[in-house]
């Protein structure tokens, strides 16, 4: 199956969502307490769409896991985000094949490629890539099919209340 336009894209979800997983994740800024010159990832979250079924993989839940302290959480970073990443590419091996949507997640800055980088840093050698023709930016879908203009800037935070708030 592939998907060459947004009318492809919005039948196949409707026709296949099993085929659909939605991906977020939330990473420290630039700015924020970090030696390194990438923002250290803090949360990933996956939503299966056929199912609506939410994995998260966050920096509490591993160091819990894991017994360390909320204390000492920051003095053990290093071990919690590899794990949290490498959790991550485990869940992902057996799903490469299928469609990730995200949100502008296209570049080292933020996207697929901060993910692989960050578990590189750490040491991660086995990370499991999403190949670039399976992720979807939805923005992208609804430009296509709404035209650039389907909602204000932030076009986030407008379709969020349009749909409801936040």
């Amino acid at each position: 199956m592939t998907i060459s336009n947004s009318s492809d894209f919005f039948s196949q979800v409707k026709n296949n969502p099993e085929n659909f997983y939605i991906v977020h994740y939330s990473c420290q800024s630039l700015n924020d307490d970090n030696e390194g010159l990438s923002p250290r990832i803090t949360s990933i979250g996956v939503t299966h769409f056929a199912t609506e079924q939410t994995v998260s993989f966050s920096t509490h839940a591993i160091a819990e896991e894991m017994g360390i302290a909320r204390e000492d959480v920051r003095g053990n970073f290093d071990r919690v985000e590899e794990k949290l990443l490498r959790d991550f590419y485990i869940f992902i091996r057996d799903r490469r094949d299928k469609f990730w949507i995200h949100w502008h997640m296209r570049n080292l800055t933020y996207g697929f490629e901060h993910l692989e980088h960050r578990y590189r840093i750490l040491g991660g050698t086995d990370a499991a890539v999403i190949p670039v023709e399976r992720r979807i930016n939805l923005n992208d879908m609804l430009s296509r099919k709404y035209g650039s203009s389907y909602a204000k800037h932030p076009k986030m935070k407008s379709l969020m209340e349009i749909n409801g708030g936040a």
